[in-house]
């Protein structure tokens, strides 16, 4: 396989704090002990190797702090995001702790002093299926009184609302609420992707678009995700999305977080290079996997990236020669493509 990438964005991660929840699709796979915490300190002389990184590569680069915003030196790392960052001043607050009435307020300003100027909160359904799928008691309601303290003190959030197969019947109910905030929702389908690859049952399919409320068929959904059967016609057809973003994910881990601070930047980017120059020399082409792997029969809904993400895990399970550490994952250093 020989894809034209240009390297688009860089992000610098490492698990620093835990997360509160346990959402079933996590990522991060996050109570799952897969990734081990390293120290701050470390992290941040990590992520300070790419001040000035946009200037003289024309790469995007931010610092992307593991599980949650949850965190004592959140300002420090906020402070670094606005030396790096491509998107500074946004913070992911899902899996902060709950916190209600005079503590609520006094930490929704703390992350305004911080320097939080956007976040983002995610809704799976109503109050007691959200509470069950993100396995905490009362989240719903702390993400609404959450939003409400936003709102008052003037920090910028998206809401994003993932369909899945058991809450179809709770979307409109849901949109609703949030469209009291304002009209800032963003309606998503799973990835093939961390815990997400356990949960097929909850992808949505071909046929469950008939039971949508007409509102989401006016956002582009459904043009980034199809069935499996579409996908491989379009293969067929040389008209899928052209691949042509390499984004870098650095994942710091105690084994490995000594090693990278001392590696040049350029260093770290032949790294990628060759991690992605591995992977593609590891598949003979999008083709053959659609016509290896692709299932016809599968309706599954899913953007392209999570189509080939499941032909590629595929693909190295049956080849088991193959290093399984070149493939994607939120969880170690590897590349995605976009």
């Amino acid at each position: 396989m020989n894809l034209e990438l240009k390297d688009y964005q860089i992000t610098i991660n490492g698990f620093v704090s835990n997360c509160h929840c346990k959402c079933k699709h996590c990522l991060l796979c996050s109570g799952g002990e897969k990734i081990k915490q390293v120290p701050f300190e470390k992290l941040k002389q990590l992520a300070l190797k790419f001040e000035g990184f946009k200037e003289s590569y024309g790469i995007d680069a931010s610092l992307c702090v593991y599980n949650s915003s949850e965190y004592v030196e959140l300002a420090e790392a906020m402070e670094i995001d606005e030396k790096i960052s491509f998107y500074s001043g946004y913070q992911n607050l899902n899996g902060t702790k709950i916190r209600k009435g005079t503590e609520l307020k006094e930490w929704v300003s703390y992350l305004k002093a911080c320097g939080v100027r956007n976040a983002n909160l995610s809704w799976f359904g109503e109050s007691e299926f959200h509470d069950e799928f993100a396995n905490r008691k009362g989240y719903f309601e702390y993400l609404i009184n959450l939003a409400n303290e936003m709102k008052s003190i003037g920090i910028a959030w998206n809401n994003t609302v993932f369909l899945l197969k058991s809450s179809i019947g709770q979307l409109e109910q849901l949109t609703n609420r949030l469209k009291v905030f304002g009209e800032n929702i963003h309606y998503a389908l799973l990835d093939y992707r961390g815990n997400g690859k356990n949960m097929l049952d909850e992808f949505l399919t071909e046929k469950d678009k008939a039971i949508l409320p007409e509102f989401i068929f006016k956002t582009n959904l459904f043009n980034r995700n199809r069935p499996e059967n579409e996908w491989i016609e379009m293969i067929q057809k040389n008209e899928q999305p052209n691949l042509s973003k390499r984004m870098l994910f650095l994942v710091a881990t105690p084994d490995n977080i000594d090693r990278y601070i001392h590696m040049t930047v350029e260093n770290i980017l032949d790294m990628f290079h060759d991690i992605d120059y591995k992977l593609q020399s590891s598949i003979p082409s999008i083709k053959f996997l659609s016509e290896a792997y692709g299932n016809k029969d599968n309706t599954i809904l899913t953007d392209f990236r999570s189509i080939l993400w499941k032909w590629i895990d595929m693909h190295f399970n049956y080849n088991s020669q193959l290093d399984k550490s070149l493939l994607f994952s939120d969880l170690h250093t590897s590349v995605m493509w976009r």
